[in-house]
């Protein structure tokens, strides 16, 4: 209906033919899912998430702007990486007191500042 109360058919009309459009859709969605059920194992609260484990992938644990006792990065470059996002989300301003290729330090620049980070490479590891 427009504004003072008439009616315009061909909006009349538009209107229900998006609602037969409508009906539809959801009979031809209902329909899907009785062509493929789903096994009754996989809407068993129990069943979980499960994920295929893969050999080739690293051991790898850590957080993206956060550095922690027993971290686990893949390489020296995530290590540094991750130290200088860190240092700067906590605004500390650091030096490296020791690189090799096993071992990373990094201090705080300031004097009474406890603030350090030690990384480590064991030889038996690839991380």
């Amino acid at each position: 209906m427009a504004d003072k109360g008439e009616r315009f058919p061909s909006i009349v009309q538009q209107m229900e033919n998006k609602n037969i459009e409508a009906a539809g859709m959801e009979e031809y969605l209902d329909s899907s899912d009785e062509e493929y059920p789903v096994p009754a194992e996989w809407s068993n609260p129990g069943f979980g998430n499960p994920v295929a484990f893969d050999g080739r992938q690293q051991e790898c644990e850590y957080r993206d702007n956060d550095v922690v006792k027993g971290a686990k990065y893949p390489g020296s470059d995530a290590v540094k990486e991750a130290v200088k996002r860190w240092a700067l989300s906590l605004g500390k301003e650091f030096r490296v007191a020791r690189s090799s290729m096993s071992v990373y330090d990094v201090v705080c620049v300031k004097e009474d500042c406890p603030w350090r980070v030690h990384a480590y490479k064991d030889s038996f590891k690839n991380y």
